[in-house]
Order: structure tokens, then C-alpha cells, then sequence
């Protein structure tokens, strides 16, 4: 939890930790309550910086225990209550104008903490996944150059449910743009001839069956099948000769309309979509499991079949088998 803290929330609490101390260690020389007091406000402050969520509600405890303190001590005329109860009253207010207007975080930052729970909860479930199926086998990853955090964050929450750490491979990615800037001088087909012949070398397809994945039988995607139907095909069949097991996230897939074969087969392992009954309006529960279920679905070989006759999935996951259908 506190590692998602913001740089804000982190100063605002250092800032908050030094008045506490500085008030205890006046209180505490001049044997005086009301540094005491504001000690404790300045902690209270630390925790509601830390711990917005929760803390609201205290908050409003805060302000009506004050304004009762306040009133009973103003009616009875005693000074101590009176100083106490403006002490809450105002902390509490203090304390919920800060978390209603400064610390609240605005809807697209919570859009995106949503999402990256969600994205950990997908990957610790393949690897859950991978270490009860495939057991034994040997797993690996396939990452493109240059990982994102994103990245980095979803490969170890692989390798949390996997229960162990997994090698990588790389994927060579081509910058189209310099590949053009240092190519300028070629002719069209001397250009074109090039061009394929680096993305033959940097597919999917000839990594499969490279020196690098030899005796590798699991492989989990991190970068995206082709978007073309022939050459998401062609990869798909290159994983037959190469003899292994995809492992397809969700943001993965690429073309899925062509790959319920491929599940059936069991040549694609596992394949996450989109639950067609999903909604992010709610807090992402913490238990993984829960998590992926609340927006996510396995489809296997187990039960891709009975996926095909729900019209919620079979719009996505079309059966190639039955409906062939030909590139646009």
C-alpha cells in the first residue's frame, strides 16, 4: 500500500512527523496539554496522509466528538474541554478539506491504479496457472527490448504465482523510423526486399525456432502476436514444429478470432479476455483470484467449446474451424 504513495504525500507526512515531535518534546518540557494535543493532531495528520481511504471516517468523528466537547465545555464554563474541543473540531475539518480537495486522487490516476492491479492479478494468475499445469517444464518469457515498468511489474507478478523466477528472451523490435533514415538511398524494391527480410528476422516465427528458445516448452508473451491473419497464422503453426505451449495475457493476443484451434490443440495454453460481465466501478478486490475473476476469464481447452456457444465470447473468440473467414 505505501509504495503507491505520491512524492507529495511523502513530503506532506515527513513535514507533518516534525511538528509531532516538535509539540511532544514541548509538551514534554513544559509539562503542558496542549502541545500534547497537537502532537497528537500532527499524527493523526501522518496517518490520514498515509492512509487516506479509511481515515476519512475519522475524520468525521474527529469534528463531532470536538463539537460535543466544545459545546459541554462552553456550557460548563471549563477551560480544558473548551481547548480540547476546538483542537479536534478544527483538525477534523483540517484533516477532511485535505483529503476531499488536496489528497484526493483525480478519476483517470484511479483509472490507471485500477488497471495495473487488474494487469498483476492477470499475470500472477497465468503464473499460478503455468506452475500447476506445467510443472516440471521448462518455462520462459518473451519480453521486447527495453521493458516498460509495466512490463517489468507484470513479469514478476508472473513469477509470483509461478513460484519461482523465469529466463527471458528478447524480441528485437525494429524503429521503422531509422530504418527508413538509413535505407533512403535504396531503390523501392531493393528498400522493400530489405524491409521484409528484417521483419522475417525479427518475428515471432523465427524466434520460436531459434538457438535461444531450444528446449524451452512454456512460453509466456509479453509482446503481441502479428496483426495480420496470415502472419498470426504462420507464427501459431511455427509453434507445432517448435513444440510449445503459448501463455497469451490479454493484452497479448492479437488477432484472437483465429485462435480457438489453437486452444483446442493445446498448443495455446491459456488465453485471458475481457469477462463480458467485468466493471471497474469497484475497489479491486486484494485476493488474486477474485480479482482475475471480476475482470477476466481463462479460456483452455477445457473450455473453449462451451466459451464458442456463449454469444458474449463467441463475438471475440471466433471459431475458425467453422467459420473461416478471409483477410479484408
Amino acid at each position: 500500500m505505501l509504495e503507491n504513495l505520491s512524492a507529495f504525500q511523502i513530503i506532506l507526512a515527513f513535514i507533518f512527523l516534525l511538528f509531532a515531535g516538535g509539540s511532544a518534546f514541548y509538551g514534554a518540557r513544559s509539562r503542558k496539554t496542549v502541545p500534547i494535543y497537537s502532537a497528537l493532531v500532527f499524527l493523526g495528520f501522518i496517518l490520514m496522509t498515509l492512509f487516506p481511504g479509511w481515515l476519512f471516517a475519522l475524520c468525521i468523528l474527529m469534528i463531532v466528538v470536538g463539537a460535543c466537547i466544545l459545546f459541554h465545555g462552553q456550557s460548563k464554563q471549563i477551560f480544558k474541554k473548551k481547548v480540547t474541543g476546538w483542537i479536534l473540531l478544527f483538525a477534523g475539518l483540517i484533516a477532511f478539506a485535505m483529503i476531499r480537495y488536496v489528497m484526493a486522487p483525480d478519476d483517470n490516476e484511479t483509472l490507471r491504479l485500477k488497471l495495473k492491479q487488474y494487469s498483476l492479478a492477470e499475470y500472477e494468475k497465468l503464473g499460478s496457472f503455468a506452475q500447476e499445469r506445467y510443472a516440471g517444464l521448462n518455462v520462459i518469457a518473451v519480453v521486447p527490448e527495453n521493458m516498460t515498468d509495466r512490463q517489468k511489474d507484470c513479469l514478476k507478478a508472473f513469477e509470483q504465482g509461478y513460484g519461482g523466477t523465469v529466463d527471458t528472451v528478447e524480441q528485437k523490435m525494429i524503429d521503422f523510423v531509422a530504418f527508413r533514415e538509413e535505407n533512403a538511398h535504396l531503390e523501392s524494391a531493393e528498400y522493400n526486399a530489405l524491409l521484409q527480410k528484417t521483419i522475417n528476422d525479427h518475428s515471432l516465427e523465427n524466434l520460436f525456432r531459434s538457438g535461444e528458445m531450444s528446449g524451452v516448452d512454456v512460453v509466456l508473451l509479453l509482446t503481441s502476436l502479428p496483426g495480420k491473419r496470415i502472419e498470426c497464422l504462420s507464427t501459431l503453426n511455427s509453434l507445432r514444429d517448435s513444440r510449445k505451449i503459448l501463455l497469451l495475457p490479454m493484452d497479448c493476443a492479437g488477432r484472437v478470432n483465429v485462435l480457438s484451434t489453437y486452444i483446442r490443440d493445446g498448443l495455446i495454453g491459456a488465453l485471458v479476455m475481457m469477462n463480458a460481465d467485468s466493471s471497474i466501478k469497484n475497489d479491486v478486490p486484494e485476493n488474486m483470484e477474485e480479482a482475475f475473476n471480476s475482470r477476466f476469464v481463462l479460456v483452455t481447452a477445457e473450455n473453449i467449446d462451451a466459451m464458442l456457444e456463449d454469444p458474449k465470447y463467441r463475438v471475440v473468440l471466433f471459431d475458425d474451424e467453422a467459420e473461416p473467414r478471409e483477410e479484408e
